[in-house]
């Protein structure tokens, strides 16, 4: 009897941890390094077969951003749920941006960074537990025009430099997005 109970328990935690395929809409808030839409607030819909296709906007040191994300879930019965997906955004730039380097206050410079459309390839883990949904995301940006960075005024040095290419459009993305389904 106490098997039977505990397959019982197993079975009802994991239909409860399952997605549910009544819910096909989320909405997500996304942060982490080189996000291709910023810190961001995604809406997404489930549009059948695990392909899921979203749209978002927020902002980043690259100037406000907006952009379509279309993902292909491989698990969808499952509360662990692997992805390929891709992001195609569109960056505003950034005019202005001031940096103070923290080894003289002499060494400041102003940058423009400016903004441009990047397509970012990715990957990811979603875990969805009743409503609730984590996505766990790695990828990379291409940027497809635009991107740079120019030095407006100020002294430049080594290190503002490479702060501001870690920090302009496209590179490596390591981020999270939660968010809720209904």
């Amino acid at each position: 009897m106490t098997r039977i109970s505990s397959l019982v328990s197993i079975l009802f935690v994991s239909s409860v941890l399952a997605q549910d395929p009544a819910l096909r809409q989320e909405i997500c808030v996304n942060a982490g390094w080189s996000h291709p839409l910023g810190t961001s607030l995604e809406y997404a819909a489930d549009l059948g077969d695990g392909h899921v296709l979203g749209v978002g906007a927020g902002f980043s040191l690259a100037g406000g951003m907006f952009g379509l994300d279309a993902r292909r879930y491989f698990q969808t019965d499952r509360p662990a749920n692997p992805y390929l997906g891709v992001v195609v955004s569109k960056a505003t730039g950034l005019d202005g941006f001031l940096v103070v380097s923290e080894k003289e206050t002499s060494d400041t410079a102003v940058y423009d960074i400016e903004g441009g459309l990047m397509v970012a390839p990715r990957l990811g883990l979603r875990i969805s537990v009743a409503r609730l949904r984590l996505h766990f995301n790695g990828g990379y940006g291409f940027v497809l025009s635009g991107g740079g960075v120019t030095q407006v005024s100020g002294k430049d040095n080594a290190g503002t430099r490479k702060f501001l290419d870690m920090v302009s459009l496209g590179g490596p993305e390591f981020s999270a997005s939660g968010g809720i389904a209904f």
